[in-house]
Parts: structure tokens; C-alpha cells; sequence
């Protein structure tokens, strides 16, 4: 079954853009990029947002199919993992905007006196699609979605989305454990870059099909890994 992230969350995501107070933040401007129509149980991929060719000022939503999706470049690596593991997978980023250089989140929080709360409510909306999905297993290979989930929590500032990660010795792999949460025990990977120039390399990236394929395996319909049977 397929989620429209478009009929569900559109409003949400435009009254963030239609905000005044984040009106004279440079990326309002650019619109926004939105994946939509999302597998539910899927293999989730978590990017941290869209890229920007300097051509684009639109709000739209588009459409990823399991294989030959327009962009090879980014989610063929996502396709190629579906493949091996014979799973659908879905993708989405935790924010919305369009802009190609990372370090440019770090400078609307610091510079822009609406930029923390601008980030945070994306992140909002972004949790809610999250949890809608309900994925079987999470890919994150971007370390700034990676602090944003709540992974590296130093600090009270640090929590962010606040997700609890345990790793699991069973599985060789984390899961998230915050109790109330549909998402507990779900198991998560945090992994290098799958595309760019920093990149996993090939040796590494056929491991982790591997063991995304044994975890998908191990998995129960419930999200729990199957008891162990006791030696003989």
C-alpha cells in the first residue's frame, strides 16, 4: 500500500512555507521538493534534503518508482538494493528545501533568527511521514539526518527528534527503542554515503545489501527478530 505524502502532508508542509517569518530565509524562496506516493513496511532510505540546480523555485512532489527512476545518479544505489534483497524500498529527506551544500543548514540555525524553528518544523512533519511509513528496516547515510533522528545525543541540544538507539547484537545493527513509539524495535543502519563523491565503497556497499538482506529475513511481521531455538 502506498502513502500520498502530497494529499497528506501538503498543507502542513506549506504553512511552513507560507510563514512570514521565514519569508527572508534565501531557501523559502526556492520552493520546496517532496517525494510522494511512498511504500508503507518498505525499505526506507533517509536523505537530509533535495538538491538545488539554481533552475528550480517550485513547490512539487514527485513520484519514485521501484526501478529506472529519472535520477540515477542518487537512487539507483537504493534500486540496486532492492534488487538484492528482493524489497520495496522507499526514500524521503527530513527537510524540505532545496539546496545542495550541507553546511548551509548549520548557517540558516545560526544566521537567520527564524532558521531553528524553520528546520524543526520540517523536522516535525518529517517525523509524522516517518511514522506513517512504518518501514520494515531505515537506511540513514547522511550524518546530519543521522544527528537529526536523535543518534548522537551529547547534549539536551543534541536530541532533536529524540529517537533512542540500541544496538543489537542479535541482528549486528541498531534499533530504535522508544517505548509508545510504532517505530520501536525497528531496525536501523547508519551508514557511509551511498552516492557522491564520498561514497561507500563497492566492497563496503555489497556487505550492507547482505546484511540488510539477513535482517529483512530475520524479521517477523511485528518488527521482532524470531526466538532463538534452544541447544541441544
Amino acid at each position: 500500500m502506498k502513502i500520498n505524502i502530497e494529499q497528506l502532508f501538503k498543507e502542513k508542509i506549506n504553512t511552513i512555507w507560507d510563514d512570514p517569518k521565514f519569508k527572508d530565509i534565501d531557501v523559502v524562496n526556492r520552493g520546496y521538493a517532496v517525494s510522494t506516493n511512498i511504500v508503507e513496511r518498505s525499505m526506507l532510505f533517509v536523505g537530509i534534503n533535495p538538491s538545488y540546480n539554481h533552475q528550480d523555485s517550485a513547490r512539487f512532489y514527485y513520484p519514485l518508482h521501484q526501478e529506472d527512476n529519472e535520477y540515477r545518479k542518487y537512487f539507483s544505489k537504493f534500486e540496486q538494493v532492492s534488487e538484492y534483497t528482493n524489497h520495496k524500498w522507499a526514500h524521503i529527506d527530513l527537510l524540505f528545501f532545496r539546496e545542495t551544500s550541507q553546511k548551509y543548514i548549520d548557517e540558516i540555525i545560526k544566521n537567520h533568527p527564524a532558521g531553528l524553528d524553520f528546520i524543526w518544523q520540517q523536522l516535525l512533519v518529517s517525523k509524522q511521514i516517518l511514522e506513517a511509513i512504518r518501514p520494515k528496516v531505515i537506511i540513514v547515510s547522511n550524518t546530519k539526518a543521522r544527528q537529526f533522528l536523535g543518534k548522537d545525543k551529547f547534549e539536551d541540544k543534541d536530541k532533536w527528534l529524540d529517537y533512542d538507539f540500541e544496538f543489537d547484537h542479535d541482528i549486528g545493527t541498531d534499533r530504535i527503542k522508544n517505548k509508545g513509539s510504532v517505530l520501536i524495535n525497528t531496525p536501523v543502519f547508519f551508514t557511509s554515503m551511498l552516492t557522491g563523491q564520498r561514497a561507500i565503497d563497492n566492497g563496503s556497499f555489497e556487505r550492507l545489501k547482505w546484511h540488510i538482506d539477513k535482517v529483512l529475513k530475520g524479521e517477523n511481521s511485528d518488527g521482532s527478530i524470531p526466538s532463538k531455538k534452544p541447544l541441544d
